[in-house]
């Protein structure tokens, strides 16, 4: 949620890489509270179970659907850092409409095609479809596609950033390490901690501790997602964290605060001039994407956010 209300406050923040951002962590938030809700009331209301009312198995295709555009937004993000490395003249406006398309449009589909199959199946249409069904397969295999497009992604943005970094005439072990940071740092971004544990093993074939040992690790990678995203993305963003202390400076100033002021400027001197560098480096990084979404503001993100 902060990392939410930071990237719609400033207005400094406002381009197609943020946009994408808000969009997947406003996919988090919905799709948290809607599990939450199923979670506490319908299994704890046997009433609402037996009826099999239509306002509940609808609940069950919304939450299918925010699931689907979680993983859509994630493809997203892989496409639209790829595209931007790749294919450096590419439209973003025009690119942010087919990510509107892919990230809410599409999971419609997906959800409703899931409905209807289910619904049509009389072993299936039971208890507002608290079971996973046999239709999950439905929803599967749009969702791994996905998954697998991010990683081929992910290979393609690797070797990129690193043909670029040789570039430089830098040492080799340099390179590895901005790679392999590179890739950990993209991996929760892109959603691909799931091709891990892509379904839920069966109890009856895999064993109860099998289940449950799957059960725990899907919940905290699950859980945990949204707060890697979060800080990697905008908290420990170099960007991020500039604009933000430009705006307490200014507001400190205009507040006419000399206390605060006095120590922030102590602060500030103490960074020394590395930090002056590297403000100038992200001011000459945001004009460049001002203009025309250049990559290498986002390769600079990739490689310099942790």
């Amino acid at each position: 949620m902060a990392s939410i209300f930071i990237f719609f406050y400033f207005r400094q923040l406002r381009c197609t890489r943020i946009t994408i951002h808000k969009h997947l962590f406003i996919s988090f938030i919905i799709h948290n509270i809607v599990w939450i809700i199923h979670d506490t009331v319908i299994p704890s209301s046997p009433n609402t179970l037996n009826e099999n009312g239509w306002a509940c198995r609808l609940f069950h295709i919304f939450i299918r659907y925010i699931l689907v555009c979680n993983y859509f937004w994630m493809f997203n993000e892989g496409l639209y850092l790829h595209t931007v490395l790749v294919f450096s003249f590419a439209k973003t406006e025009v690119l942010l409409k087919v990510f509107y398309v892919i990230g809410w449009g599409l999971p419609i589909i997906v959800a409703v095609s899931y409905g209807i199959v289910r619904a049509l199946d009389p072993n299936e249409n039971l208890k507002c479809w608290i079971n996973a069904g046999r239709y999950l397969m439905v929803l599967a295999v749009p969702v791994v596609i996905s998954l697998l497009a991010n990683l081929i992604f992910l290979c393609n943005i690797v070797r990129v950033l690193i043909t670029k970094m040789r570039a430089t005439n830098t040492r080799e072990d340099h390179h590895t390490r901005k790679a392999v940071r590179a890739t950990l740092i993209l991996v929760p971004l892109l959603g691909l901690q799931y091709i891990l544990f892509p379904f839920r093993p069966e109890e009856a074939t895999a064993g109860a501790n099998v289940v449950f040992a799957y059960d725990i690790a899907s919940a905290v990678f699950t859980s945990l997602q949204g707060l890697f995203v979060s800080l990697i993305f905008c908290f420990f963003n170099g960007e991020v964290r500039e604009i933000f202390d430009r705006n307490v400076k200014q507001y400190i100033s205009m507040h006419e605060m000399p206390v605060i002021s006095g120590m922030y400027r102590q602060r500030q001197s103490r960074s020394g001039p590395s930090r002056s560098r590297s403000a100038s480096v992200m001011k000459n990084g945001r004009a460049a994407h001002r203009e025309s979404d250049d990559a290498h503001t986002d390769m600079t993100d990739i490689t310099d956010s942790v």
